[in-house]
């Protein structure tokens, strides 16, 4: 009560000063309200009556400021309420980096995968023209909940599904890396001078591919996806590949990595060691039993000097028993 009526207090003496102060003042009391909710359970009708008027009241007084409908479309995605969430974002015009920022939170600090999962949707499906990280963080996350789908919400769950009813059920995004190296982890293994890593515009099954290039000796690393898989499950793990200027190559195509007891595991189909056109490689693997249920897909181990390309990448899971 003390509270309530202090922002009454205050609220009289900013309107009188400036509307728009008055509206930041009550987006940013609203926000805190958000953060201190965590400390206790609120039900969703309650959470919309004490703190959504808040963000209304600040839309009210200055309609352009974004954080209002920021926080207010947060109090629906904490209420699963998915398209009242993204009508309140869109009206709004936030920016999907933010949305991409909260994502993060609630998927790493918070460890609350349904609403980390809206958050990306919000930044994917409202910002829908060109690819963003939004976009590329709810793949990620739907690859590394994928053993789990049936634990999601209901909507979160589908969107997942569609995603890779549209990918053609290959596992792997941006397998044809025409998205740059968007859904790939590991460029960082390229930040020094003994190797490179670049899309190679010129050539591929079709263009562009993925080019891999070593100037000295020993391992260089590569790019992975990680998947979340069963214990148990068979995968088909397949891709193209050519070889040019090798010497001392030692290349491992088809890297698979995976945890046992803590213990990282790997293995590779073939190692590439001498200088060839486009070749079709593929493998077929199944996941010890006593495996921990991630696994990170390399299309290649970058090792010795030469250089390798990569394209057409995929994952197909043929059985999870």
């Amino acid at each position: 009560m003390r509270i309530a009526s202090m922002r009454i207090i205050v609220g009289i003496m900013l309107v009188l000063i400036s509307p728009k102060i008055y509206s930041h003042f009550l987006s940013n009391f609203g926000w805190i309200q958000i953060f201190n909710m965590y400390t206790g359970s609120i039900e969703c009708d309650q959470l919309l009556r004490q703190y959504g008027v808040i963000f209304d009241e600040s839309m009210h007084y200055a309609p352009s400021n974004s954080q209002a409908y920021l926080g207010k479309g947060l109090i629906y995605a904490f209420c699963a309420k998915d398209s009242q969430a993204f009508s309140t974002w869109q009206q709004g015009d936030i920016d999907p980096e933010e949305l991409t920022r909260l994502g993060n939170l609630a998927q790493y600090s918070l460890g609350n995968i349904d609403l980390a999962m809206l958050l990306y949707r919000g930044g994917a499906i409202l910002f829908p023209v060109t690819p963003n990280m939004a976009q590329y963080a709810s793949v990620q996350l739907c690859q590394t909940t994928f053993a789990q789908l049936n634990d999601l919400s209901k909507n979160n769950k589908l969107y997942c599904q569609k995603l890779f009813n549209n990918n053609a059920q290959n596992l792997i995004f941006n397998g044809q890396f025409d998205q740059q190296f968007a859904s790939w982890t590991g460029v960082f293994f390229f930040a020094d001078t003994m190797a490179s890593l670049e899309i190679d515009n010129q050539t591929g099954m079709p263009p562009p591919s993925q080019k891999l290039s070593g100037y000295s000796d020993g391992k260089h690393g590569g790019l992975y996806q990680r998947i979340q898989l069963l214990p148990g499950s068979t995968v088909r793990f397949s891709g193209y590949f050519r070889v040019k200027d090798a010497v001392a190559f030692r290349s491992r195509a088809l890297y698979i990595e995976w945890k046992q007891y803590g213990k990282t595991q790997g293995n590779h189909a073939v190692f590439l060691n001498s200088d060839s056109d486009w070749v079709w490689i593929e493998r077929e693997f199944k996941l010890p039993l006593d495996s921990e249920p991630y696994v990170q897909f390399y299309p290649v181990l970058l090792e010795g000097i030469g250089t390798v390309w990569v394209d057409n990448i995929c994952v197909e899971l043929i059985s999870d028993e």
